[in-house]
């Protein structure tokens, strides 16, 4: 009985030192399965925090595109507001020429008038004269 009792008691013994050891290499594996997770979500984070990083150079240099741009698009308009101010201000040119030419033409055709009317006066003029003459002659 006490052989059989010292034997129950040594399997116990192994057993409980099997299960001790066990639960410390559980107790391992946990900790290095949380040590893995603790670096993957390092990793993971410094993925990310990689990828902000480029994003927010991306958003600079596109930030800076969208100033260059809203600059170029002022610049136009400037452009376009002095264009048009330049194209009435011709207009107003033709308008004002298209007039004096106008009054030129009408003023031109009136002297035409008045030329023809002189020249007319002028041919009685002459005829009366030649008239004068040859009674003063006769």
């Amino acid at each position: 009985q006490k052989a059989h009792d010292a034997k129950v008691q040594l399997e116990k013994q192994k057993l409980e030192e099997d299960l001790k050891a066990e639960r410390d290499r559980i107790r391992k594996l946990q900790h290095l399965q949380r040590e893995a997770e603790k670096k993957e979500h390092q990793e993971e984070s410094a993925r990310w925090a990689a990828k902000m990083a480029d994003l927010q150079t991306d958003l600079g240099a596109a930030s800076e595109k969208l100033t260059k741009c809203q600059a170029e698009i002022s610049k136009l308009e400037d452009q376009l507001e002095q264009a048009r101010a330049l194209e009435a201000e011709h207009q107003r040119d033709a308008q004002r020429w298209a007039t004096r030419a106008m009054e030129l033409e009408s003023s031109s055709g009136k002297a035409f008038i008045q030329l023809k009317k002189s020249e007319a006066k002028v041919e009685m003029l002459e005829s009366q004269v030649q008239e004068a003459h040859a009674e003063i002659g006769q």
